[in-house]
């Protein structure tokens, strides 16, 4: 794992590149996961969470959560020198109980699409030839 940059808590981080899929560029997706002293940090592609969003994926990762017996739970941090959403998890499980909680959250965020806002640009040519 690489060192990465310390986060706000001045404590130094090991970072996970986690890939991507070209073909699933509209959907939110984890792009890294940074660990610090007693956080895991997601780091997600998405611009903005609703509020609905938010309560649904708290709600659903904690249950998850309690039946791997992780009684810590997460919260949704955003810095506006960076792009995108964490979603931080309140410790710092083994990497083979990492890896299912990667996953659940990855299901939880698909149907999220990772930019809200979509501009399209119509030019209308106002002097036709006649």
């Amino acid at each position: 794992m690489a060192e990465s940059a310390p986060l706000e808590t001045g404590f130094p981080t090991k970072s996970r590149n986690v890939g991507s899929n070209p073909t699933l560029s509209a959907i939110m997706k984890i792009k890294e996961i940074r660990e610090t002293w007693i956080h895991t940090h997601f780091l997600t592609d998405g611009e903005r969470l609703s509020v609905y969003e938010t309560k649904r994926i708290k709600r659903e990762m904690e249950d998850f959560l309690r039946k791997l017996g992780i009684v810590f739970g997460i919260h949704f941090r955003h810095f506006p020198s960076e792009k995108g959403i964490r979603v931080v998890l309140e410790c710092r499980p083994f990497p083979e109980v990492l890896e299912k909680i990667k996953k659940k959250l990855s299901q939880l965020l698909e149907p999220i699409p990772s930019s809200q806002y979509e501009t399209k640009v119509k030019v209308k040519d106002e002097y036709k030839e006649r």
